[in-house]
């Protein structure tokens, strides 16, 4: 059986896509179909390239954790967090800006950062993790279930408990957050999004 050109370009680009599913030869201008495991053959919903390029845009107030912190006390992403601090709202704990004195001061032995901490340190929104006591054990079983690390590690629980106080998302290098229901952000990503955020 013949394909029509408008089928053959359809097969053509699929195949360059690497998307490898079988083809049947359908009326001109029919869908793109794919076979599910149960056999039945089921259309595969188009989006427009707008929609599918489009890059979620992060929460207006989001939630630093130490490590981020730390990078950019090292001047690593100091500008990333300026940039940030232009268009959303910084929140931590106090007990995230305890943790990266200790690194820096003990782990990196470097107590000439301690100003360059406490100067960025006014950029963010401080909160007592006492205020979150309500929902630390919560966010502890959490942490504790989460996919994928399920490595019993509760130490980030009052991270988690801040962003879903003030529902924010959280800017991490850690992958601990997945499966807690909160959106988390590398440092690229999150500039990425912030620069198509502001180009709206």
């Amino acid at each position: 059986m013949g394909r029509s050109r408008s089928l053959g370009r359809r097969v053509e680009a699929s195949r360059e896509a690497g998307e490898g599913a079988r083809r049947s030869c359908g009326r001109r201008g029919a869908g793109r179909i794919r076979r599910r495991r149960s056999g039945r053959l089921v259309g595969r919903r188009r989006e427009s390239p707008d929609r599918q390029a489009e890059v979620k845009l992060p929460s207006t107030t989001i939630v630093i954790d130490a490590a981020i912190l730390i990078a950019a006390v090292r001047g690593r992403s100091s500008g990333a967090m300026l940039k940030a601090a232009e268009g959303t709202v910084l929140v931590t704990t106090d007990r995230v800006v305890q943790e990266a004195r200790r690194r820096i001061e003990l782990g990196l032995k470097r107590p000439e950062l301690l100003d360059v901490l406490d100067d960025l340190a006014e950029l963010l929104t401080v909160v007592p993790v006492a205020a979150l006591e309500p929902v630390l054990f919560r966010c502890e079983e959490t942490l504790r279930d989460a996919v994928p690390s399920r490595n019993g590690s509760v130490r980030d629980a009052h991270v988690l408990a801040l962003a879903w106080s003030v529902e924010a998302d959280v800017w991490t290098t850690d992958r601990d957050f997945a499966g807690t229901g909160v959106a988390t952000w590398s440092t690229p990503n999150l500039m990425r999004a912030l620069a198509e955020a502001g180009a709206r």
